[in-house]
């Protein structure tokens, strides 16, 4: 998948799942990343695609605001990731990201992708891998 990927593994039927993803900046001249983590995505920015893989296809994913960072907030239907910025300053593009209980009644491998589709360069999107286990 690339050097922006997150694996996780989780059990089946886990409720409140939150988990964290770093979304690199790019040169808008090069499309190389720079280094630094991608600042200023919000869960209504236009440019912000997140995709769930999953065996039977792709679905592209609504986003919605986290009141407060650190604590759960269920997304009202399980097509939508809750999504937002931890800090600019101290800990830029790193992304927290709440997910709906029903992601993970199935076993298997779910894959996020996160992109943001801003400027002409295209990219590797960040992921979120979740392999999910019967126990």
């Amino acid at each position: 998948m690339g050097q922006n990927t997150t694996h996780l593994r989780v059990r089946r039927k886990k409720n409140k799942v939150i988990a964290y993803v770093f979304i690199p900046e790019y040169s808008d001249t090069d499309g190389r990343a720079t280094g630094m983590g991608k600042t200023g995505l919000a869960y209504n920015t236009s440019t912000l695609l997140v995709n769930r893989v999953r065996r039977g296809g792709l679905t592209a994913c609504t986003t919605e605001d986290i009141t407060t960072v650190g604590t759960y907030q269920a997304p009202t239907v399980d097509t939508a990731v809750r999504f937002k910025l931890c800090g600019n300053n101290r800990q830029p593009g790193i992304y927290e990201v709440h997910f709906h209980d029903d992601i993970f009644e199935d076993e298997g491998r779910v894959v996020f992708a996160f992109e943001d589709t801003a400027g002409t360069r295209t990219f590797c999107p960040a992921y979120l891998i979740f392999d999910i286990d019967r126990n």
